[in-house]
């Protein structure tokens, strides 16, 4: 029975939907022939031009009755938001450019996007049918509607873009319905190798398409079937030999996000596969009455005019003023430059890089504002030579280019106009337009786009030395100083330990009884500061100022005295920090929740106007205070992101405003198959899955502030100005921001942040099974996924200060577990299925084919932790790492832990209280239930026995045995088959001990309320733990299950120790055998009987 939705009457009849509230004005009409329709979605040029764009777009908004060959207009999205796979044809038109030549107008560059995206979707869409082995009637193509035409009006080339693009629409409907369908399939086929297929886009990289462009179309919101995507929907007839299940097919549609309509009438309620589609008869008048109306469509007129930027005409002075105001920060930047920072930037300068440098284009808003808008990796070398000089600046400082097509042309520039030359070849020769497109010329536009491709593909991996950024040493901006003489390498390494480490020569400086450096010295040093190892003049450790750094180091490293003239931090040294001006408005603050200390510089505005500054470290924030005090706050934040130390931008959560956290795709982390081969393409593929990651701003923020790896990929694909505009707003989800809470004031402060899967992406991080490893039942030593002792041991990666779920799960054939993570809690709140209270343990204990959800919390020390899984039963103990993995936290060194287990508060099973519906049923009292049956395991004969009978498996199984007529009192195996009547509460008692104990009891069927656990005397009908696999313990145990016989037909209850299992630990309940006896197979069920009997005697039912 339906528990939302809404039900109405339309022209007399009664019309029900399960998940939408929309008011029905009228019903479409039926169109068995599909005529209308085929008018509508693949008209003729005649029929084009007989009805509006308007009119045609409305008619396609509405949801049409289902057939075979138009069904999949139901998908088709309204008015979405595409971010990734589909940029190209997004509602908000950002990179709009139209050409002018020879008084007419085009799309210019956009042209081959646009044809790549078509030919893309018709390629694409056209591989699923034949996959699917299915036909359908597919859309006109978007170019109908002349977005690559010319015209002597630009407003009317806008339209037609703005109608080509809504078009686009429509193919993204159709899309979605085939990847969709090929879900269906796929999960359907599953258990059949010979006819399985393949995950769609594994099917379409076969086909030719690149895997990055896949890719991103599955991360799409509209790809994922968010509920969030507002779709057209469709009409369904419940009585329909069309559709085969009906039930199943309304639910699909329903986890689709794809709204459902279906004619209700009373005699549905009665039908025992209709029932549960619609409301009950009683309540009809009651639905009338409380449903809320909403509108099936929009009720404004189809129009997007108000999503076309505005035409490039009129003053441009907001772009040049923000590039004046660059101007003079970047005055202030270079009087604080050091020697070797002047000369790779003027480096720079003379000879601008075009692939490592970041491409901005400034562009116009809806609104008004100019914005700055980064442009993809590959494609910064087309864009630069696509802009005219006077279009383009070179920002030296950061290594930016600042691009703006709508600057004026200077009457000092001697280039060629728009009028003289159009710089996209392949249209130069093109005629004016009003019309459909031609095809030759398309076919050439797209010969020309391949070529370019091609040739943008091979120079991507040809990056010289030059054109890097220097990211490869700790320092940023170190190579052109350590690729020259020892003097320069000297320079440069004593100005890094004065900024990063305080120190600095002691005066005077000594010159005697300095011993020669030991080569293990000298490559500890380099690490030390920073420097790769084959990259300086060893001749540098000859000169006394680096054998005093040295001697710093070592006393430094191992706790020896620092004289008061080498650090800056004692109040006698020349330089001393005591009274510096940033260390006066510094202040520590530490989180209420985590502990983590952050400390902040508080120049009195508290946060609330603007941001403050915050790094994590006592050691950071001494290098803050070591900048020069002429750089503003401004200018350090630039440096440390420069740079790549961690830092936050707080400010106080009540001073800034709320704003809506974007729909987040829940399939950001690829997925390759068992078989995949990981080569170049998986490589452009995560490239490009960054840059769009990185196209939010939230997530740029967060990942430039953030340090370390994700701050290395960052830093080359956006410009870190970004940082410098503070926190977006306070959000919605709590994954989309930074919280802290000062244990002092109560005060929070915010900052942007990225999600867990943010993260992983960012980091490179693919779902790959591979398949080819074997579960041993009692294997050496345990390592996660069965990975033998020869191979180095898992590391889980994770970032502190995140929470993550782990999915606990059992799957050997015999051992139990004792599970912990060293220095860190696990809070359960799953228990197979079932959501139970947070619970923290230290430990836990799990059975064979257990399993458990917990959450852990990375609030500790940047560390290794040693995460430990050790068996009851073989090679027992963590000697050596057995029985072990690693938890490491970003940042730690790659070493292995030295963590202790403690012991801590290991799980209690009677602990795991249900989050909902808690209560065991019936009579709060043992053997107060409706049937109550004791099973005593026994071993005799080497086979163990319930009861005194050992399990047989027997010929025919019991489902066919009772659907052939078999009595109940007759069902084989003899001895091994409990008759269970419907609808009453069964409790089953079950003493522990005895040979092979504990036996871990799994029940087929059903969840059970466990109201006596292993090791405890005490019975619990209160809120008993739920689950479907209990241990029945040790000998003096008697563990007690109760459930309701509510779901008929035969269920089978036995030991999950494999060997346990065969050798005759096993029960069936066979429960309702009149309801399963009168059951009426389809014929088709007959053809499983050799299938079955194929998979040998071990699979009983």
């Amino acid at each position: 029975m339906q528990t939302s939705g809404r039900l109405q009457v339309v022209d007399g009849s009664l019309y029900f939907s399960p998940n939408s509230t929309s008011t029905l004005t009228t019903i479409p009409a039926e169109d068995p022939g599909g005529s209308d329709t085929r008018a509508i979605f693949l008209p003729t040029k005649q029929e084009l031009q007989s009805l509006s764009f308007r009119e045609r777009m409305d008619s396609v908004h509405t949801p049409r009755w289902w057939n075979l060959a138009w069904g999949w207009t139901a998908y088709i999205p309204i008015r979405p938001h595409y971010r990734r796979g589909f940029n190209p044809v997004n509602g908000l038109i950002t990179q709009y450019r139209s050409r002018q030549r020879h008084g007419t107008f085009s799309l210019g560059a956009g042209i081959p996007k646009y044809l790549s995206m078509e030919r893309e979707l018709d390629e694409m869409t056209h591989q699923l049918c034949l996959q699917l082995q299915i036909s359908l009637l597919r859309p006109c193509a978007p170019s109908m509607f002349g977005f690559g035409e010319r015209y002597a009006i630009e407003e009317d080339l806008r339209t037609a873009v703005v109608q080509s693009r809504e078009w686009f629409d429509v193919w993204v409907g159709l899309f979605c319905h085939l990847i969709a369908e090929m879900e269906e399939e796929q999960v359907r086929l599953r258990g059949f190798p010979e006819i399985a297929i393949q995950h769609w886009i594994e099917v379409l990289v076969a086909g030719g398409h690149q895997r990055k462009v896949v890719q991103e179309m599955n991360t799409e919101l509209v790809c994922t079937f968010d509920k969030s995507i507002k779709r057209v929907g469709t009409f369904i007839d419940l009585e329909s030999t069309k559709i085969h299940d009906t039930k199943a097919f309304v639910r699909r549609l329903e986890e689709h996000g794809v709204p459902v309509w279906y004619r209700w009438q009373p005699k549905y309620a009665k039908n025992e596969f209709l029932w549960e589609l619609g409301p009950d008869t009683e309540e009809v008048q009651d639905w009338i009455a409380r449903s809320v109306p909403s509108p099936v469509r929009s009720p404004s007129p189809y129009n997007r005019e108000h999503r076309l930027p505005p035409s490039r005409k009129g003053d441009v002075h907001p772009v040049l003023e923000i590039f004046r105001k660059r101007h003079e920060q970047n005055a202030r930047r270079e009087r604080h430059e050091t020697q070797e920072e002047r000369q790779k930037r003027l480096h720079r300068e003379q000879n601008p890089p075009q692939k490592s440098a970041v491409v901005i284009i400034w562009d116009e808003d809806e609104n008004g504002e100019w914005k700055p808008e980064t442009v993809s990796l590959w494609e910064r070398r087309d864009t630069l030579a696509d802009l005219k000089s006077y279009q383009k600046q070179y920002d030296s400082f950061r290594n930016e280019w600042h691009c703006c097509y709508a600057l004026p042309r200077p009457d000092s520039y001697e280039g060629y106009s728009s009028e003289e030359e159009d710089e996209y070849g392949p249209y130069a020769d093109t005629t004016s337009h009003t019309g459909v497109g031609n095809d030759n010329r398309e076919e050439e536009i797209v010969v020309q786009e391949e070529i370019q491709h091609t040739q943008s593909e091979n120079e991507r991996f040809e990056l010289s030395v030059e054109d890097m950024d220097d990211l490869a040493a700790i320092q940023n901006g170190s190579s052109s100083a350590l690729t020259t003489d020892a003097d320069a390498a000297e320079d440069y390494i004593m100005q890094a330990m004065r900024l990063y480490y305080g120190y600095t020569t002691p005066l005077p400086l000594p010159t005697n009884d300095q011993k020669e450096l030991e080569l293990r010295a000298q490559n500890r040093f380099l690490k030390f500061v920073g420097v790769p190892l084959t990259r300086v003049d060893r001749a540098l450790f000859e000169k006394p100022t680096i054998k005093c750094a040295v001697n710093f180091m070592e006393r430094l490293g191992s706790g020896g005295e620092i004289d008061e003239g080498e650090h800056d931090a004692h109040l006698g040294h020349r330089e001393s920090l005591v009274g510096n001006g940033r260390l006066k408005m510094m202040k520590v603050i530490k989180d209420g929740e985590t502990g983590q200390e952050y400390y902040i510089f508080d120049d009195g505005d508290l946060g609330r106007t603007r941001w403050m500054l915050g790094v994590l470290t006592a050691t950071h924030a001494l290098l803050v205070c070591r900048l020069p005090s002429e750089m503003s706050m401004d200018e350090v934040a630039s440096f440390l992101v420069n740079h790549g130390i961690p830092m936050q931008t707080f400010r106080q959560k009540s001073s800034v405003l709320k704003v809506p956290s974007l729909q987040r795709s829940t399939r950001l982390i690829p997925y390759r198959t068992k078989e995949h081969k990981f080569d170049a393409e998986d490589y452009l593929a995560y490239i490009t899955a960054v840059e769009n990651m990185l196209g939010e701003k939230r997530v740029k923020r967060a990942a430039l502030m953030g340090g370390g790896f994700v701050w290395r990929v960052a830093k080359v694909m956006s410009s870190a100005d970004v940082v410098l505009e503070g926190p977006i707003g306070v959000r919605d989800n709590e994954e989309d921001m930074l919280v802290v809470r000062d244990n002092k004031s109560g005060v929070e402060y915010i900052d942007d942040a990225m999600s867990g899967l943010e993260g992983d992406l960012l980091c490179g991080m693919v779902e790959s099974f591979t398949g080819r490893k074997k579960l041993g039942g009692i294997p050496p030593s345990t390592r996660t996924r069965g990975i033998t002792a020869s191979e180095p041991l898992t590391v889980i990666n994770v970032e502190r200060n995140k929470r993550y779920r782990f999915r606990l799960v059992n799957v050997a054939c015999s051992p139990n577990y004792r599970f912990s993570i060293d220095g860190h809690s696990l809070t359960i709140i799953e228990v197979e299925t079932v959501n139970v209270q947070p619970y923290s343990v230290t430990s836990i204990q799990i059975f064979a084919g257990q399993r458990y959800s917990f959450v852990l919390n990375t609030h500790n020390q940047i560390g290794n932790y040693w995460i430990r899984a050790n068996p009851n039963l073989g090679t027992r103990g963590h000697d050596g790492g057995l029985n072990s993995a690693i938890l490491r936290y970003v940042g730690a060194p790659i070493a292995d832990p030295t963590t202790i287990d403690d012991g801590g508060s290991p799980m209690l099973e009677g602990n795991l209280q249900p989050l909902t519906n808690q209560a065991a049923p019936r009579i709060p009292q043992p053997g107060a239930a409706d049937v109550n049956i004791n099973l005593n395991v026994g071993f005799a004969g080497g086979l163990f026995n319930v009861n005194g009978a050992a399990f047989h498996p027997p010929t025919l199984p019991v489902l066919l045995q009772l659907i052939n007529g078999a009595p109940p009192s007759g069902l084989l195996p003899t001895g091994s088959v409990y008759v269970l009547p419907p609808n009453k509460v069964i409790e089953i008692s079950m003493p522990g001990g005895g040979p092979g104990a504990p036996h871990p009891i799994h029940l087929h069927g059903h969840t059970f309320d466990v109201v006596r656990v292993a090791g405890s005397s005490q019975y619990n009908y209160g809120n008993p733990p739920k689950r479907d696999v209990v241990s029945i313990g040790a000998a003096g145990d008697n563990v007690t299950i109760r459930f309701q016989t509510d779901n008929a037909g035969p269920w089978i209850m036995h030991c999950h120790i494999d060997w346990h299992f065969e050798n005759g630990l096993s029960v069936i309940f066979a429960e309702d055998t009149t309801t399963v006896s009168a059951m009426d197979p389809p014929t088709s069920w007959d053809n499983l009987c050799p299938n079955y009997k194929a998979f040998g005697p071990e699979f009983p039912v």
